[in-house]
């Protein structure tokens, strides 16, 4: 398929296109549809964007080295779909007062992709999240979520392990284990 743009002025109020923003959502696209190629002409400038590894290699080149972070761990790799049925009930009002019930199962799927580790150079937590390809800067259900499972899974390991003593008053925070925590949180949701 190929796609030719040009800004139309009597659409558009501004047909000025930057070229660093569109070249930045192209390369993002192409990490998160392993596979597809993107051949991106600007000004004569031309850019073949292909990123097979996927979101792993955005994790890895945009995350990690870009910022030069200095991993503790290998990186924590999870991948998942899921899928549910909600049900949604809807009162409607009939002429003669009454009013009908009626019922609305809406089917939800939704993959995931998380890719977490620890670096020593990172003195909080940098988690960066998206949903159906769209960075989502402000977070969301899906990036907390994360943060609440992260927490849980090592609190429940320290206490299953006996890694405190028992009569210590030592209280691991979840911002204590977030420290220097590293992720994406990628999430594909069919009800957004």
């Amino acid at each position: 398929t190929r796609i030719l743009f040009r800004p139309d002025i009597t659409i558009l109020y501004d047909i000025n296109m930057q070229y660093e923003t569109y070249l930045n959502c192209f390369d993002l696209w192409c990490y998160v549809h392993p596979g597809m190629t993107i051949d991106f002409t600007y000004n004569g400038k031309r850019h073949t964007l292909c990123h097979p590894e996927g979101l792993e290699g955005y994790m890895t080149n945009n995350i990690i080295k870009a910022r030069k972070y200095r991993q503790i761990t290998h990186p924590i790799i999870l991948n998942g779909k899921t899928e549910s049925i909600k049900a949604h009930e809807f009162e409607i009002p009939q002429e003669d007062g009454s009013v009908k019930k009626e019922v609305k199962n809406t089917e939800i799927k939704m993959e995931y992709q998380v890719f977490f580790t620890w670096c020593t150079n990172v003195h909080s937590e940098s988690i960066e999240s998206m949903a159906n390809g769209l960075k989502t800067y402000s977070g969301g259900t899906h990036e907390t979520g994360f943060r609440a499972a992260v927490t849980d899974a090592i609190k429940r390991y320290i206490a299953n392990n006996n890694l405190l003593p028992a009569k210590s008053k030592i209280e691991i925070d979840g911002s204590d284990i977030r420290e220097s925590l590293v992720a994406l949180v990628a999430v594909k949701h069919s009800q957004p």
